[in-house]
């Protein structure tokens, strides 16, 4: 009932579908403990870089740099919101199928989950900004928090935990990780290793 004689997509809906990926990506990063900066950068740069290109394109062209700027804005939201949910999807995938690794070193847990093929926790999202304009101990509070709510939700979903300690205690422990290591204990899917240095 419908033609296009273009064959293009409008731009209101690439922002649309672009949006609502991108909203999707972030939901999963957060709910996977991905960091969220790269995802915000790679849609930023997506948009930007495509806007410019379409843009000095279009006046090669004989058109103007605003149009072609809006064009390549609305196909950078699009592609950009796709590829970030694709992202997330392979990390949730890799978590559920490898799982993840935790620990207090994150050297040694980076080391390891690299090797093992495993996710890397690296804790809340957005830490530094918020203590940067809340101060140390309310972003300690919303990371113990988000971590703790990290750490139950890998056990719900049955993920295989693998905990990074080492062999001689270093005291005092940090509260996040004594709070990871009391949230596991007795979980049937944890693997606990212990570094020799």
């Amino acid at each position: 009932m419908y033609t296009d004689e273009n064959g293009t997509m409008p731009n209101w809906l690439k922002w649309l579908i672009g949006g609502i990926s991108f909203v999707g990506a972030i939901a999963l990063t957060f709910l996977s403990g991905g960091a969220l900066a790269p995802v915000f950068i790679a849609m930023g740069l997506s948009i930007a870089i495509t806007g410019l290109a379409f843009g000095v394109s279009s006046v090669l062209n004989g058109g103007g740099f605003l149009e072609g700027f809006a064009d390549g804005a609305a196909d950078g939201a699009l592609w950009g919101g796709i590829f970030a949910l694709g992202g997330a999807l392979l990390r949730t995938a890799k978590i559920l199928t490898q799982g993840v690794t935790i620990g207090e070193n994150m050297t040694r847990v980076t080391k390891y989950a690299n090797s093992a093929g495993q996710a890397v926790y690296k804790g809340m999202p957005g830490y530094k900004v918020i203590k940067f304009f809340k101060g140390g101990e309310i972003a300690n509070k919303m990371a113990m928090a988000h971590n703790e709510a990290f750490i139950k939700r890998m056990m719900r979903w049955g993920v295989k935990i693998t905990d990074i300690g080492m062999e001689i205690a270093k005291f005092p422990r940090s509260q996040f990780y004594l709070m990871e290591m009391f949230n596991t204990r007795g979980y049937f899917n944890l693997v606990k290793l212990m570094m020799l240095h």
